[in-house]
């Protein structure tokens, strides 16, 4: 695979003007998340020109006071890059900085992971007695993932079979028979919604039957509709 790196998102704002990229930063206590345009690059300044909404400059002057180093997320390369603000006009709503200073790419799957909302859960009865019950972070057809803080703890080993695994979600639940795909450290803001290191462990279903199918559909179909609303 191709190692993407700052040209490419360079080009890619270039070329997808219109893409999806957003404004992704920690403050006071919560994440906030908002839509930032393109505009220009300026190679021989090493420059940057964005354009915010009127309705989010309350918000960015907000996360300028307690940091000049901004962070974006560029939805089509799954990409967060960190750029560092050189000058903002609250009039205009244009936004001048520096080119990325840092970047980090999210895994590509070959098959499409929803972040889900608060409503699934996984629970998972050992037979040491432990108990894992947690939420959810995403699910695909071929499996999900939980986040743990760095101060949880679980005995959790790469391809270990964990049988039986209950599922559950808007008052629906499937067995899965789950094998453990991965575990990673990651830094804050490797995942978009959560700015804390963190611990993720991937699952792949072993086997899936028409059942099981059709729970994933119905969480996937109610992952849609809710942020359908939320576009709405």
């Amino acid at each position: 695979m191709k190692r993407l790196g700052k040209r490419d998102i360079l080009r890619e704002l270039r070329l997808k003007k219109e893409s999806s990229l957003f404004v992704v930063q920690f403050f006071a206590g919560q994440l906030h998340k908002f839509p930032i345009q393109f505009q220009a690059e300026h190679t021989y300044l090493k420059k940057i020109v964005f354009l915010i909404s009127p309705v989010f400059k309350v918000q960015f002057e907000q996360l300028l006071s307690s940091s000049k180093g901004i962070t974006f997320y560029l939805d089509s390369l799954d990409c967060m890059f960190k750029c560092q603000i050189e000058s903002f006009d609250n009039i205009t709503g244009d936004i001048i900085t520096s080119l990325p200073l840092s970047f980090v790419f999210e895994e590509r799957r070959a098959k499409s992971r929803v972040v889900v909302s608060d409503s699934m859960q996984m629970l998972y009865n050992e037979d040491s007695g432990q108990v894992i019950n947690k939420k959810v972070f995403d699910i695909s057809s071929g499996g999900f993932s939980l986040v743990f803080s760095a101060s949880e703890q679980f005995r959790l080993k790469q391809d270990q079979l964990l049988k039986h695994v209950y599922l559950s979600y808007d008052g629906k639940f499937q067995y899965f028979d789950s094998r453990v795909l991965a575990i990673l450290k990651l830094r804050p803001f490797d995942l978009e919604s959560l700015p804390y290191a963190l611990r993720r462990v991937s699952f792949g279903f072993d086997s899936i039957d028409e059942e099981q199918k059709l729970f994933l559909e119905y969480v996937s179909q109610g992952e849609s509709s809710l942020q359908n609303k939320k576009t709405s």
